[in-house]
């Protein structure tokens, strides 16, 4: 049975809301996906300092970043559109 990603997201919501009308509440997103881990790894994701969000796969915890990517590292396609035009 595949999980409908779309009915996720008022709780998503939910808590970014929650979390900017309570800005001195620690209140945390642990998105466990479908999966059994460990109990200790999802303690291990809740008492995560200074991160709002993270998600537990398959016993690895992840928690978001952007980095810069360099020029090097984009490289648009052969043919048709890449970009949006504004």
């Amino acid at each position: 049975m595949a999980v409908n990603l779309a009915l996720l997201a008022p709780t998503w919501g939910l808590l970014r809301t929650a979390r900017s009308e309570n800005p001195g509440r620690q209140i945390r997103a642990v998105d466990l996906g479908r999966t059994d881990d460990d109990p200790v790894m999802l303690q291990k994701a809740i008492a995560i300092e200074g991160e709002v969000a993270c998600a537990l796969r398959f016993g690895k915890l992840s928690v978001a970043r952007l980095q810069p990517v360099g020029k090097a590292e984009v490289t648009p396609p052969d043919e048709g559109p890449w970009k949006v035009d504004v």
